[in-house]
């Protein structure tokens, strides 16, 4: 039936093929997924496939072909592609690159064929499989690829070797076989790598969601057995490697009424009915702008999980914000909320969002994935207009719209920002069955009415989850006394705890009670954060002051002493200023609040700490070229009885007098002794300080009369 007279025209003939082929069907632009073939040593990507070892791509008459084939006549369309690369046998001469350059070459093959953005099916032979799973360890290091493991459905081992323990008796083998070229080279030199691409494979496999299934041959080659049921087995629960009556080279090349050609059929027919365009790529829209989850098991939110079902489905609500830290996790639960059954039956549509900087609402409601649904008119060019035309789509369609970075307006256009929350409040107030979940690292539904709105604060993992998430990122060596340590500090947040882990591992020696002695580090999320918001003109000097102060205190201070230090620093500040701006801090999730007060969590405090620091380190710096201090240090001040400002009015009120040298540095050494009481004062900034105040040297001034009681007030 597809076995006869299979030619292909249009394909030229040759021997040597390098790169993704194209079998059957890859042209077609609304295929429901792809399968790709992936060879051996000494393979090629036709013959390897083919029943009679046929190189010429004219000859169709192969598996493959007749896979695609029968999968059309079923109604599924799927692109057949097979991969080839270097790999000769012991009469050829040729060049083959290494295993990790070769999964990278696949990766880029993949990519620029616009392969990802469907189910995709692996079907491997021999080094093929030890390939693609080398390729789908290398995705996960890069955020463009991590597509293809969330794609990737299945994987077909055909005779590949997965356990260990025969990894060098099937080397030998190996090397009887084929040219010891490159790709054997590297198998005796690099054993325990495969051991290690093995093991990495059977732990990480099943929290991938990638499906496997395992062939062997039973019959011998030459006298060898290559890959018998032993090294064939992956150890992968519920995965039983499956005996079939070939030899190495011949189990690749099945019939259409053998074991292996009507098992991946089936499983074909499956994966691609199960994601055919109908019911998933027109169900799920605009998800290519959704984050690549970089931690696939799903640690510790399943309450997270229920509670937001619960506001959506049940309750209703019109408009949820879902906020928490930067690197918390709140796209990543958003994503995983999305492949909740109830949520899924619950919309006819689940739309995913990115708002970008200085994105004007009508760009937003000018969305191209909008006008794939009916109804929506955005022709009108006003933003009046075009929010009624949203809210009658939202009428006409259950439809679950996830709006992310939200912060990122208020941040680049407060003007701008404003119509996003006239058209969430529009939104919330109308009538219609859908739901806009916005996320944001600010608390916006304050700045909405409570009615048909929610918000959902995502705080950091602890307990279980935490232990759990620790093991994954394979930092066995982190104690879950010293892990309470970091979660003290750091509240949980993984990417900061991901950071700070390979900081402890490359800086302390794997020994987190020396770092916990030490400091508090400041993650470069963190950072990133903080510079941004302090940056942003819309930090006012209220803010400012509130920071350094709270930096300073170190401990919970209440609304109402705070308020005091602030405006006897700045009479200016009104009581509304003082509490509009600590709100806003407080929403902004740049301080917090417990019974005892407001503080600044461990990272913000160093962070404000280090900015003070800095100031003082420029201020002294440039001591001889200024007489005016007060305006330098305005934006830190943060208070009459601080011992910075008590320092900046010393060397105000007394700078124009004559001060002896040795006062001088009584003076600054005074200050120093202060802040090195200080257990976050790093060794490079108190030298620098102790630099500095060797540079006084060069000024001839004194004040002998009132130096003692300069250094007590000092180190008071």
């Amino acid at each position: 039936m597809f076995r006869h007279n299979h030619r292909s025209p249009s394909q030229p003939e040759e021997n040597n093929l390098i790169g993704l082929l194209r079998v059957l069907g890859c042209e077609n632009p609304h295929r429901s997924g792809d399968i790709i073939f992936v060879h051996g040593l000494a393979g090629h990507p036709w013959s390897t496939w083919h029943p009679q070892n046929q190189k010429d791509r004219q000859d169709v008459n192969f598996w493959p072909y007749w896979l695609g084939e029968e999968l059309e006549q079923s109604g599924i369309d799927v692109g057949i592609w097979s991969f080839g690369y270097e790999a000769a046998r012991f009469q050829f001469s040729g060049w083959a690159m290494a295993r990790f350059d070769l999964a990278s070459n696949l990766l880029e093959y993949l990519e620029v064929n616009d392969i990802g953005k469907r189910p995709l099916i692996f079907v491997t032979h021999s080094m093929g499989g030890l390939l693609v799973k080398e390729a789908i360890r290398t995705a996960q290091n890069f955020r463009s690829r991590k597509i293809f493991i969330e794609q990737t459905k299945w994987i077909v081992f055909l005779s590949t070797p997965h356990t260990g323990a025969h990894i060098a008796s099937l080397i030998d083998k190996i090397s009887y076989l084929v040219r010891p070229n490159v790709n054997v080279k590297e198998l005796k030199a690099n054993e325990q790598e495969l051991l290690r691409l093995n093991e990495w494979y059977r732990q990480n496999v099943e929290n991938l969601a990638i499906n496997t299934k395992v062939f062997y041959e039973t019959r011998r080659i030459y006298g060898i057995l290559v890959v018998d049921e032993g090294s064939a087995n992956p150890g992968i629960r519920d995965v039983q490697p499956i005996a079939v009556p070939f030899d190495h080279n011949s189990i690749a090349k099945p019939q259409i009424n053998d074991l292996v050609y009507l098992s991946v059929k089936k499983i074909c027919c499956q994966a691609f009915t199960a994601s055919t365009p109908e019911e998933s790529q027109l169900k799920f829209l605009g998800f290519e702008q959704s984050p690549e989850l970089n931690y696939p098991p799903f640690l510790g939110r399943e309450e997270d999980i229920k509670k937001l079902k619960e506001q959506i489905i049940e309750r209703k609500c019109k408009v949820i914000s879902l906020w928490g830290q930067q690197g918390i996790g709140k796209s990543y639960l958003a994503k995983k909320l999305t492949e909740e059954q109830e949520i899924v039956d619950g919309f006819d549509y689940i739309i995913w969002t990115k708002l970008l900087f200085y994105q004007p609402l009508q760009h937003f409601l000018d969305n191209k994935i909008f006008h794939k649904l009916p109804i929506l008119d955005t022709s009108s060019p006003s933003d009046e207009h075009g929010i009624p035309d949203l809210i009658k789509l939202l009428n006409r369609h259950k439809i679950l719209i996830i709006i992310d970075g939200l912060e990122q307006l208020e941040e680049s256009d407060e003007d701008i920002y404003k119509k996003y929350l006239q058209m969430l409040n529009e939104v919330k107030d109308s009538t219609h069955k859908s739901c806009l979940l916005v996320i944001s690292h600010k608390k916006e539904i304050n700045k909405l009415e409570i009615t048909n709105s929610h918000d959902y604060k995502l705080k950091g993992l602890v307990g279980d989850a935490l232990i759990n998430f620790i093991k994954y990122i394979k930092i066995e060596w982190l104690s879950e006394e010293h892990l309470k340590g970091l979660e003290k500090k750091y509240g949980g947040n993984p990417k900061r705890l991901e950071e700070i882990a390979i900081y402890i591992d490359e800086f302390f020696d794997r020994d987190p009670k020396v770092f916990l002695g030490k400091t508090t580090k400041v993650t470069s999320k963190t950072r990133g954060f903080l510079d941004k918001q302090v940056k942003n003109k819309n930090f006012s000097l209220t803010k400012r002051a509130i920071c350094n102060w709270l930096a300073i205190y170190g401990i919970p201070v209440k609304s109402f002493e705070l308020e005091e230090k602030v405006r006897n620093s700045f009479p200016f500040v009104t009581g509304d200023d003082f509490y509009e701006a600590l709100q806003s801090l407080k929403n902004g999730l740049i301080i917090e609040k417990v019974e005892a007060g407001f503080f600044l969590p461990p990272e913000h405090r160093r962070y404000f700490i280090n900015r003070i620091i800095n100031k003082l380190i420029d201020e002294i710096s440039n001591f001889t070229k200024s007489s005016n201090l007060e305006n330098t240090l305005l934006d830190i001040n943060p208070g009459a009885n601080c011992i910075l400002i008590r320092y900046r009015l010393l060397l105000t009120n007394y700078l124009d007098k004559q001060l002896e040298q040795a006062q001088k540095k009584r003076i600054i050494g005074g200050l120093i002794k202060r802040l090195s009481r200080d257990e976050e004062m790093t060794k490079e900034k108190l030298w620098k300080l102790h630099s500095e105040v060797e540079n006084f040297d060069k000024i001839n001034r004194s004040l002998s009369y009132l130096s003692d009681n300069i250094v007590m007030l000092v180190e008071n």
